[in-house]
């Protein structure tokens, strides 16, 4: 009986009263030992307390489950996913909400001929501690329940979109087939992806970012030698009032050659932050990469996708330009083992060498390990911290008095894109992991670097973006960076910014209709080997530096070529969409005058 104003829907509950419902609520023969379990779980409710309880039986030969809980909406469906889910079957369920109660009680037979039990004891205990915990009905469940349920909704309203697109023919069968079979994408697609992202976002909207995807995936698999890139606009915000504007770009091609940093670079060169960004590899080694940003009237949609396109081939390959391989040898090995002979502490160095690749050496004591596992040490510490270790050399150190010390010199790349703070945090958790008392060198530098750049900000930032003078800092070979004097380093980044502008202007331009002027042109090009790009050299103190900016990444062939004439490699950056390369050789006595403005000259290919 509810009394008056009370807010309980039910009396107090007598254990008697309840013990004569739950006699008269078995409607299907059971063995006597789970009736009992039934009985004497019931004080565990009388007292009221919202809980829950499952209890293992073992009777005739044949294993039971009994769960009882306060009722609440989803209980048996909660209750019953939970053996389905492990992969187990039932050959019977008994489930009775207990009349004049809250009570609901659940007898499930677990099926002894469909079911492989390898270990009984772990088996129960382990669904034991699981049913108690889903039918209890916490916050918890009933939340994980509640997104369960709101994305099947958004699942059913997706497909039902991508039906109809299919009908109109806008979406082919095949493609079709494959969004929306058991495993296709449309599944992958709402499985990995929040509530609040699908809510934001109309069912027309998905279908097409999963249809896009599909197709886009098909290609790369007929040409993966490309990056593939679609984009598109649509709309976010709460059903029935999506008014905040977003551009959406899906790209496809092959792991490694695309990644999230290079596709976040690119963007980020246009001063644009992105406002969502997932990335996954297929089996079958393809990257798909998704990025949303708010759309504004300065956006350049096509202008991205155009970029977009034209990723650097290979991360490999231009960790190999910037890294200066001989100045680390040479300066910071050496310096890095006569610290470990002199002091016995465990020396380590990482430096920053391109936009998602890291150099580090450790210098340390073997302390009776092998080689073997001191290498299978760091790429087990590297990998716990999501870093990836490539071309990893140990050798011996001599003169180590007498004790087996090594020296490891390794390229570090993060598995995921991240800031460079967190990085370089990520790479000393995992050296620590190596050796506990190890001595970190990185910090001078890394502060030598920062007070460098932000010299070169006060100096440039009014005329350069700053993130184009951070991109050709990091770029620039590491003796010049970190040993060129300032006004030198100042006229070689306006240098390399300057040649990109005028290649710029010239291909808006369409090149000059100067006759003598072309001809020059002509004439540099040939001798450069160049197929499509520019040249501007400048004088910078000693060296004579020439910049080349070609709307396409120049062949390891080309650079020889282009290095045979106009001196070494020093710094191969990207921006603007444009792919940069600078050269420096000796100045010749009498050439200029020592400055940026001593010798200029472009060639147009």
């Amino acid at each position: 009986m509810v009394t008056e104003g009370s807010d309980n829907l039910y009396t107090p509950l007598r254990e008697d009263d309840i013990r004569e419902k739950l006699e008269k609520a078995f409607s299907l023969s059971l063995p006597e030992e789970v009736r009992r379990t039934c009985l004497r779980m019931l004080p565990f409710f009388v007292e009221g307390e919202d809980a829950a309880e499952a209890v293992p039986v073992k009777a005739d030969g044949r294993l039971f489950f009994v769960v009882m809980a306060r009722d609440w909406p989803g209980l048996s469906d909660a209750v019953l996913a939970v053996i389905h889910d492990m992969g187990f079957n039932l050959s019977s369920v008994f489930g009775k909400r207990i009349e004049d109660t809250p009570l609901a009680i659940f007898i499930m037979e677990i099926d002894p001929e469909s079911n492989n039990i390898k270990d009984p004891d772990n088996f129960v205990n382990e669904v034991k501690s699981i049913l108690r915990f889903v039918a209890s009905g916490s916050f918890n469940i009933r939340h994980i329940l509640d997104v369960l349920r709101r994305k099947i909704t958004i699942y059913l309203r997706i497909r039902k979109e991508v039906e109809r697109l299919m009908e109109k023919g806008a979406i082919k069968r095949e493609e079709g087939e494959e969004i929306l079979r058991e495993d296709g994408e449309l599944m992958k697609f709402v499985r990995s992806r929040s509530v609040a992202y699908l809510e934001e976002r109309s069912p027309e909207t998905l279908a097409f970012i999963v249809h896009q995807q599909v197709k886009l995936l098909n290609k790369a698999r007929r040409e993966p030698e490309k990056i593939h890139v679609e984009y598109h606009t649509f709309e976010v915000g709460p059903e029935g009032n999506r008014i905040h504007k977003m551009a959406g770009y899906t790209l496809v091609g092959k792991a490694g050659v695309l990644t999230m940093a290079k596709v976040l670079q690119a963007f980020r060169t246009h001063g644009v932050v992105d406002r969502y960004r997932k990335e996954f590899i297929t089996p079958d080694g393809l990257a798909v990469v998704r990025v949303e940003v708010d759309l504004n009237n300065n956006f350049n949609i096509l202008g991205v996708a155009r970029e977009l396109h034209n990723l650097p081939d290979s991360t490999h390959d231009d960790f190999e330009e910037i890294a200066g391989e001989e100045v680390f040898q040479r300066m910071v090995r050496k310096f890095l083992e006569s610290e470990y002979l002199t002091s016995k502490v465990p020396q380590f160095f990482s430096m920053r060498v391109a936009s998602d690749f890291y150099r580090v050496a450790i210098v340390g004591p073997l302390n009776g390990e092998s080689v073997r596992s001191l290498r299978n040490k760091i790429e087990t510490a590297m990998d716990k911290h999501n870093l990836i270790v490539s071309d990893l050399r140990i050798t011996p150190l001599s003169d180590a008095d007498g004790e087996d010390a090594v020296v490891a010199m390794m390229k570090v790349q993060p598995r995921f894109s991240a800031r460079h703070s967190t990085i370089r945090s990520n790479i000393k958790s995992a050296v620590s992991k190596i050796y506990t008392d190890i001595r970190n060198f990185d910090e001078t530098l890394r502060m030598l670097a920062g007070t460098r750049l932000h010299m070169l900000y006060d100096n440039l930032g009014e005329s350069i973006p700053r993130k184009i003078i951070s991109s050709i800092f990091y770029s620039i070979e590491d003796d010049l960076r970190f040993m060129m004097p300032d006004d030198e380093l100042i006229r070689l980044i306006s240098h390399i910014f300057k040649a990109t502008e005028i290649f710029m202007e010239a291909r808006t331009n369409k090149g000059s209709k100067d006759k003598k002027d072309r001809k020059e042109r002509a004439k540099t090009r040939h001798n450069l080997k160049l197929k499509k790009g520019e040249a501007y050299t400048s004088t910078i103190g000693d060296f004579e530096i020439t910049t080349i900016v070609s709307e396409e990444p120049l062949s390891s062939q080309e650079k020889d070529e282009i290095s045979d004439t106009v001196g070494e490699l020093i710094s191969s950056v990207q921006f603007y969409g444009n792919y940069t390369y600078t050269f420096r050789k000796p100045k010749e006595a009498g050439d200029g005058n020592g400055s940026a403005e001593g010798t200029e000259r472009m060639a147009q290919g």
